[in-house]
């Protein structure tokens, strides 16, 4: 919400058919003058609630396809067989510490991109790029193998996969 992202693929690659932009909005938030509602019909998006059937209904008229559950975006499980269902192979998620920790916490992570920009932000209260249960011990870590690291530009990409067994 505070990022206002636009979430579209800017690789330059060709695509057999368009990516779709999913949202995980639980409570019909998203607002309708965000980049996402804005650009509906350029790129598609489609959005799991369980929020306002009102606020989802201006949304559809933006074209936001919306998925209504009890669940809503909290039944992961759900959300990717639907995204099966519509023969949608990989995911990528892009998101605030919380959603990245419930992947996690799901054992639902395949491969782990972050990138770290030549900055600090830091502080008491600064948000953390995984809000996951976490391990009690080091030894009960998330471990991650075949690491890689890029710079582009100023940013370091850094790519893991998790180990065998880690974080289950």
């Amino acid at each position: 919400m505070t990022d206002d992202p636009l979430l579209t693929d800017r690789s330059g690659k060709a695509r057999r058919r368009p990516l779709v932009r999913v949202v995980l909005d639980d409570r019909s938030r998203t607002p309708l003058g965000s980049q996402l509602s804005r650009t509906a019909n350029e790129a598609p998006v489609l959005m799991f609630t369980s929020g306002s059937a009102d606020a989802a209904t201006r949304l559809k008229e933006l074209n936001v396809e919306i998925v209504r559950s009890e669940h809503g975006a909290r039944d992961l499980s759900a959300v990717l067989a639907e995204l099966s269902r519509r023969e949608i192979q990989s995911v990528l998620v892009e998101g605030g510490g919380v959603l990245a920790g419930a992947f996690f916490d799901a054992g639902l992570i395949d491969k782990i991109t972050f990138f770290i920009a030549p900055m600090i932000i830091g502080g008491m209260h600064a948000p953390s790029a995984v809000v996951s249960a976490g391990a009690e011990r080091i030894a009960d870590a998330f471990q991650l193998e075949r690491v890689s690291v890029e710079q582009r530009g100023p940013d370091l990409e850094i790519t893991a996969y998790p180990a065998t067994g880690s974080g289950q």
